[in-house]
């Protein structure tokens, strides 16, 4: 976001991404599974190269090819410590590919959650200071979501939520059905 705004200033700017183009034809997820080579049943197969991205809930037979190979892209953590590091996409626009167009705001207890249960140190900056951006952002990117209430779970400035899949509207009827019935 910083880039556009920027680059919208007259700033010139060059923006890097470490994936290979993106192209309508690799977004597969509505693709029924037994379409699929696999059918979407070759979990041990996806994580012979990419044992730690497999972890990460969006990693599918659907898309496997977008995440970072673990074995040829390793990372190392600090001696005694342990960070599963998931979501390592490798496609122009990286996580956003994945995202569903859900994406929360940080609350105060996230952002001075040592002042909440005394570990580690709170960020410089507090909700209020972030919020106007939060904003920008959510309005420009297309933020899908409800406002519900919770101080813990900042409302913003949500796009109307995703229709729901065909399968979940005949669930939804079924169980109507059952519980007018």
């Amino acid at each position: 976001m910083g880039g556009k705004r920027l680059s919208e200033a007259g700033v010139k700017v060059a923006l890097l991404d470490c994936g290979r183009p993106q192209s309508d034809q690799n977004f597969t997820e509505h693709v029924p599974a037994f379409e699929l080579k696999y059918r979407d049943r070759i979990p041990d197969v996806i994580r012979r190269t990419r044992p730690v991205q497999k972890d990460c809930y969006a990693c599918s037979e659907f898309n496997y090819k977008w995440f970072a190979n673990d074995i040829d892209e390793p990372y190392s953590t600090a001696l005694g410590t342990r960070f599963s590091w998931q979501g390592r996409l490798r496609m122009i626009g990286g996580r956003t590919n994945v995202w569903g167009r859900v994406s929360l705001r940080l609350s105060d207890l996230d952002l001075k959650s040592a002042s909440f249960d005394g570990f580690g140190a709170d960020w410089p900056l507090a909700y209020k200071d972030l919020a106007p951006y939060y904003d920008i952002v959510e309005d420009y990117v297309g933020v899908a979501g409800h406002n519900e209430g919770y101080p813990y779970l900042p409302d913003g400035k949500f796009q109307p939520a995703m229709p729901l899949r065909c399968i979940e509207l005949n669930f939804i009827d079924r169980v109507k059905s059952k519980l007018d019935g």
